[in-house]
């Protein structure tokens, strides 16, 4: 909360709270990728999950008309997605058959030494989730 109180503003100012939340995401991202950059993998992960969650409060309060609300989404996802990558057995992106036809995506972790991917190497399709 420390963040949004520099910016001088309070719950019910939502344009703060935006603000004050996207300067705090792309400070922890920089901060993630630094990381990467000098082979911190422990660092980088956490600063990476921090990232995403910053991003995604930050789009909170945005009405769904909001050009800047996609943006922030695909840096949410963006930060968490490195940070899977970065997980020791990573955590991987699977999807699964809905009824209608389309794909439910959701992410998995395997045990160590196997995939992620439920077909591939569960014959009763179990997810383990992080």
């Amino acid at each position: 909360m420390s963040a949004f109180r520099r910016h001088g503003g309070w719950w019910t100012r939502y344009e703060s709270w935006t603000v004050a939340w996207t300067d705090t995401a792309q400070r922890v991202e920089a901060i993630a990728e630094d990381c990467v950059g000098a082979g911190h993998t422990v660092s980088a992960r956490e600063a990476f999950l921090r990232a995403s969650m910053y991003w995604n409060t930050a789009f909170f309060y945005l009405e769904h008309s909001d050009p800047r609300q996609l943006e922030m989404y695909t840096r949410h996802r963006s930060c968490f997605t490195q940070a899977a990558r970065l997980f020791n057995p990573a955590i991987e992106p699977v999807s699964f058959p809905m009824r209608t036809g389309r794909r439910y995506p959701d992410t998995s972790c395997a045990p160590v030494g196997r995939s992620a991917t439920p077909d591939r190497h569960d014959p009763r399709g179990r997810r383990h989730h992080v």
